[in-house]
Order: structure tokens, then sequence, then C-alpha cells
């Protein structure tokens, strides 16, 4: 029983650090928006930060999420889940119309898709 009530201080201080580091982020201007969700089993600490209205914000991660898409889809390619020459539609019912029709899995990959940077 002391070791859960450590276990509990213990985990909350940690947040309470995460959050105070965050929230001097955000104050600072540093950081536009941020939010923070941390799960242990069946306990979650969430809290949104500066421009984001709720922890469930959605952020545009631009390119910084390529890398990490690149290789999470070429592992699937090893896995023989996913082909690059898999259409898009396939996997986003809803990525329809025009030309998006024909846009691969590969043409993402490469840049090569024709679709503009912002979609309307």
């Amino acid at each position: 029983m002391l070791f859960s009530s450590v276990a509990v201080a213990f985990a909350r201080e940690r947040m309470d650090e995460a959050t105070a580091l965050i929230q001097a982020q955000t104050d600072s201007g540093a950081v536009t928006a941020a939010s923070l969700h941390v799960s242990q089993g069946k306990q979650i600490f969430q809290r949104a930060f500066g421009a984001a209205k709720t922890p469930g914000a959605v952020f545009l991660l631009a390119s910084i999420s390529k890398p990490m898409t690149a290789s999470a889809v070429m592992l699937l390619c090893d896995r023989k889940q996913v082909s690059l020459d898999d259409p898009v539609q396939k996997f986003i019912p809803e990525f329809r119309g025009g030309e998006k029709d024909r846009v691969l899995v590969r043409h993402l990959l490469t840049h090569t898709s024709g679709l503009p940077d912002m979609l309307p």
C-alpha cells in the first residue's frame, strides 16, 4: 500500500513537471499549441496548452511526419500488407474525385501525386 502511494505521488510530480515545462513554453510564445496525453493502465492524464483548446486538438505536422510515415508504409510493404501500387482509396475510401482516383501509395511517398500542398 505504501509503495502504491509513493508511486502515485511520484507520477503526479512527474505530470506537474511536464505540465509546468509545456506551460512555460506556450506562455513564452516559443510553442503556439501543445497537448499532453499520458496513460498508464486505466489512469489517463491529459491537458491542452496555448492555442490547443482541447487535449484532442488536431495539429498539422507538415514535413516532420514524412520520415515516420514513409518508414511505417515501407514496413507494411515488407509485410505484404500494403503495396506501393495500391490506390490510396483502398485505405482512405473518402479520398475520391478528380485525379485522386488515380493516386497510388507510391505517388504519395515520392511526392508525384500531383496534389496541391493544401487541399480545400
